[in-house]
């Protein structure tokens, strides 16, 4: 009688994280001083009244007092997994390899979406605009089912139109969107304007009123409320996706690498042990919240 014999490949099909590393090209990063507990980002205060034709004298000498915006650095950690023996005998793929690509991938996607919810400062009166297109589509936001406006050209002019009026920096400002946001904006000016990936962004080919419109697979979630959801969080049937309009300099974020430690041979387990750790966060960087506006999914009445 044949003997049934277990095959394996020689190699194992990962998963698939969205690249950390983007960070660097979407936001200012403060990662020197991720080893502190708070970073503290300083926010000059009012330079004084400006004096035209002035003819008392002395003049007065006025002291500028600054504030700080700060944020506290998280720890992030995937737990435990224990490869034992058989794994790494038997096997004729290399799991130990692969667990440790998982714990990097998984650790460093979640810390990405994570601080892209800290940089949205919620509904601030002057500072977000809400889509108004004709058309409507189901959010794709966690567990949604609501009906939405889709996103248009004219609610990026206002968003243009904020950041214009606050003098926010024309160079290096950032459209980020969700995919289905991002999807909608392409098909109101798609001739014009094609989808490119660069160096691993899918973005438009070319800046759409000063804006690099830029593509994530997830960017901030929040009720209906506009109350932001924790990234992984399930949502609710009411929840809203929400985009991203800001200049890249207004953003913060603080971030260690991925620390993987392996322990071969541990006691007890059989086999080695593997588990990661890193530290991070973000924020926006201005205390007046300028710099930064939220693109919000309207509800279809």
């Amino acid at each position: 009688m044949a003997v049934n014999k277990e095959v394996w490949l020689p190699a194992i099909e990962d998963n698939f994280y969205s690249e950390w590393e983007i960070l660097n090209r979407l936001g200012k990063d403060d990662s020197m001083y991720v080893d502190a507990k708070t970073v503290h980002i300083p926010n000059a205060g009012s330079a004084g009244t400006l004096a035209k034709n002035n003819t008392s004298y002395p003049v007065s000498a006025v002291e500028r007092t600054d504030g700080t915006n700060d944020y506290d650095i998280n720890s992030y950690q995937m737990p435990p997994v224990r490869v034992g023996h058989f794994d790494t005998k038997d096997l004729t793929y290399d799991k130990s390899v692969s667990v440790v690509t998982d714990h990097v991938g998984r650790i460093g996607e979640y810390v990405k979406f994570d601080i892209f919810t800290t940089w949205y400062h919620g509904k601030t009166a002057g500072k977000y605009v809400e889509t108004s297109g004709t058309d409507t589509e189901t959010s794709e936001a966690p567990s949604s089912t609501a009906t939405v406006k889709v996103l248009t050209i004219e609610d990026v002019k206002k968003a243009k139109r904020i950041l214009d009026k606050q003098k926010t920096p024309v160079t290096g400002r950032i459209l980020l969107l969700p995919p289905s946001m991002f999807d909608q904006l392409h098909t109101s000016v798609i001739d014009n304007y094609t989808i490119n990936d660069n160096d691993g962004l899918m973005m438009f080919d070319k800046p759409l009123f000063g804006f690099t419109v830029v593509m994530q697979p997830e960017v901030v979630n929040t009720t209906s409320a506009g109350v932001v959801r924790a990234y992984g969080h399930d949502g609710a049937a009411t929840d809203l996706e929400v985009g991203l309009a800001y200049q890249k300099d207004q953003v913060s974020f603080a971030r260690s690498e991925v620390k993987v430690y392996e322990t071969e041979n541990a006691p007890g387990y059989y086999g080695d042990v593997i588990e990661a750790e890193t530290w991070a966060n973000g924020k926006y960087r201005r205390t007046d919240k300028q710099g930064v506006v939220a693109i919000l999914q309207k509800v279809s009445s």
